[in-house]
């Protein structure tokens, strides 16, 4: 029996999670009074990713401008700012957008990497889990990410990695550390726990899962029937605690929306990489480091067929 190991490997990417690192490591990079560090920190970690996993068939997911999303439809609360922000750090976050619609826009598309997912009103979860219903059982797919959302997604062709932990996430580790459940629960349960980071209230009194380290998970436990009889059971059974789960499961669950009417957005191109495409994006922006012959040739070896 094939391993996941042993299939051919495919990269969804969840680029936020590469550029927000880039913007906060090489944020100062520029050239020309146009800041470039968003732009180089990412192709360098594209290129690492690519070696790592040794394939180039990438899929780059895009998140869409938060203040549009659909989940805002359903709970206003979604992903509110705590603070407002001054004006140095709005100048410094047009900066990183602007980079990040040039990498979407134009950088990977002049490279020749075609595959860019992007909807307006969603996430690059979203679109990342979309493209997994739809491509599970044609290679293995290996989920970028540091958004731990994606883990309702892990199944016998595909796997998470966090890129900011550099760990490897399969589905035997999710039923090793939950109870046996198969990953696709981690979305019930985040529907109890409700989710710290997206700003999803919860039960009160229900750990994130994503947050603790006890194994399982107390949430877990009441999946299988084993918490014990007490105050948080009950409000999680309580009516108040039925109608908050359903409401967050519409906000947890991927993709949003359910699988239907994803098609148009996750179409499969092949690349057409060339060595012409990568001396052009690296000449503009005067990324020497990929000009260099030796770099060059890697992401020629990598990317062009």
């Amino acid at each position: 029996m094939k391993t996941f190991q042993d299939k051919p490997a495919q990269l969804a990417i969840d680029c936020s999670s590469l550029t927000y690192a880039a913007f906060y490591t090489m944020g100062d990079l520029s050239y020309r009074q146009q800041k470039t560090g968003v732009i180089f920190g990412f192709l360098m970690r594209v290129l690492s990713l690519a070696k790592k996993f040794k394939t180039n068939d990438i899929v780059f997911c895009w998140d869409s401008n938060p203040s549009k999303s659909k989940r805002k439809e359903i709970y206003r609360h979604y992903k509110e700012r705590r603070h407002d922000r001054d004006e140095e750090e709005l100048r410094l976050l047009k900066l990183y957008h602007d980079q990040v619609a040039l990498l979407r826009k134009e950088i990977l598309p002049t490279i020749g990497l075609n595959n860019n997912f992007y909807r307006s009103g969603y996430e690059a979860d979203d679109l990342i889990a979309a493209f997994v219903l739809a491509n599970r059982m044609r290679k293995h797919i290996f989920m970028i990410s540091s958004d731990f959302d994606l883990l309702g997604c892990i199944g016998e062709a595909c796997s998470y990695y966090d890129v900011r932990k550099k760990k490897l996430f399969d589905k035997r580790w999710f039923e090793r550390k939950h109870c046996g459940l198969d990953p696709s629960w981690w979305w019930e349960a985040k529907s109890i726990s409700g989710c710290n980071s997206d700003g999803v209230k919860g039960i009160v009194g229900v750990a994130d899962p994503a947050k603790t380290k006890a194994t399982p998970p107390p949430v877990f436990k009441y999946l299988v029937g084993e918490m014990p009889d007490g105050k948080i059971k009950d409000k999680i059974e309580s009516l108040k605690g039925r109608m908050i789960r359903r409401r967050n499961l519409k906000l947890v669950k991927l993709p949003f929306g359910g699988e239907k009417g994803w098609g148009e957005h996750i179409k499969y191109k092949e690349d057409t990489v060339t060595r012409r495409g990568l001396i052009k994006v690296f000449n503009k922006y005067r990324f020497l480091y990929f000009l260099k012959e030796d770099r060059l040739r890697e992401w020629e070896r990598m990317f062009v067929k």
